[in-house]
């Protein structure tokens, strides 16, 4: 059966992104699995492997791909920037309070 389309927002990419950032600080394909998959539901889990195979054979880092996809999928070339921003945000705000602190 054909999947079901679904409207996805630019605040539930960003939510869901951050979160996924949180979550997966040094490792993101399990809690990208847990947001995308179980929690929002924004894919089946045919979906979520088939995405990450078409990732793992393009450049660069497999889940940052992965948002890009996602949320060209949803909201087009905004949606895709909204979902890097968010997901980087934490693990950027996070280091640099660990630097700062360090300094």
């Amino acid at each position: 059966p054909a999947p079901i389309a679904r409207h996805v927002s630019l605040r539930e990419l960003f939510t869901g992104f951050l979160l996924i950032g949180l979550m997966g600080f040094g490792g993101t394909q399990a809690s990208a699995n847990y947001v995308i998959v179980e929690r929002k539901k924004w894919l089946t889990p045919r979906e979520f492997v088939e995405l990450f195979g078409v990732c793992s054979i393009l450049p660069g880092g497999n889940f940052l791909n992965a948002t890009v996809m996602l949320g060209d999928r949803y909201q087009g070339p905004l949606g895709s920037i909204v979902g890097l921003t968010a997901l980087l945000l934490a693990p950027l705000a996070i280091l640099l309070g660990l630097a700062y602190g360090y300094q």
